[in-house]
């Protein structure tokens, strides 16, 4: 029986359009699975809702940090 295939942070922040530490600040965030030795895997499936979630994230902690800085 084979495994099903994942995506390391590295290359769902590629697909994402961010960085892979930007994405991990997300999913501690939002407290998403972490698989073997402390380190997300995320099924291919799982990118286009991602996708969708990550940028409102993205947008709500930029707007945070702004109302911060005013």
């Amino acid at each position: 029986m084979s495994e099903l295939p994942t995506f390391s942070t590295r290359e769902v922040a590629d697909k994402l359009g961010t960085d892979p530490h930007t994405l991990r600040r997300y999913l501690r965030a939002k407290s998403l699975g972490v698989g073997a030795g402390n380190r997300y895997t995320l099924a291919p499936a799982q990118v286009p809702a991602l996708q969708k979630s990550f940028n409102a994230w993205k947008k709500a902690d930029e707007e945070s940090k702004s109302a911060k800085g005013s």
